[in-house]
């Protein structure tokens, strides 16, 4: 990952008091979508004049563990939903102990995850949908980790605030920068 600040900031319009991108709602930074090549980005003016070789404080740039062998340690909470009604007790030692890769297709929405699949305590969703992992629709945590059918899903910053989905375990506070810094490929256990 890399990280820059830049004096005086981007002269992009405002969204609601942010120059940040939500591409998925196309709002905010440069027309509302990511950066493409040969997109020029205006800078705004800073507030003093820069001095050539400017830098911070070495104590204020960030340090980041880094896993042992590419494989990260996340901290969850159980729920809100998992066993008996959802997922079998097979099914939740199995979570809980299992490697679950990065899957390249994560963003700011969710990290998706490869790895075992559930048994599942039941058949199907019920009045929820036709697979074990549906339910009614409810409130999503920042954190929480959904099962979209047999795909964990961790949810980030942009993603859903409800849905339809079992969700095992939710990420605290605490641990979700661990999610940012994982990259494609790296392996998760909880």
């Amino acid at each position: 990952r890399g990280y820059l600040a830049i004096s005086g900031g981007l002269d992009v319009p405002q969204y609601l008091g942010s120059r940040s991108t939500f591409p998925g709602g196309a709002l905010g930074g440069v027309q509302g979508r990511p950066l493409r090549t040969g997109d020029l980005i205006p800078l705004g003016s800073p507030d003093t004049e820069p001095k050539a070789g400017a830098s911070v404080p070495a104590s204020w740039l960030p340090e980041f563990p880094k896993p042992k062998e590419g494989e990260w340690t996340i901290g969850v909470l159980p729920g809100p939903n998992a066993e008996p009604d959802y997922f079998k007790p097979s099914d939740i030692e199995t979570f809980y102990s299992s490697p679950y890769s990065v899957h390249y297709n994560s963003n700011r929405l969710g990290v998706r995850l490869e790895g075992p699949a559930p048994e599942w305590a039941r058949s199907d969703g019920g009045e929820g949908g036709s697979h074990p992992s549906n339910v009614h629709d409810h409130v999503y945590a920042l954190g929480t980790i959904n099962f979209t059918g047999n795909t964990p899903v961790a949810l980030m910053p942009d993603g859903p605030s409800l849905g339809g989905f079992v969700c095992p375990a939710t990420i605290p506070s605490a641990e979700l920068w661990k999610m940012g810094q994982a990259s494609a490929g790296d392996k998760l256990r909880f």
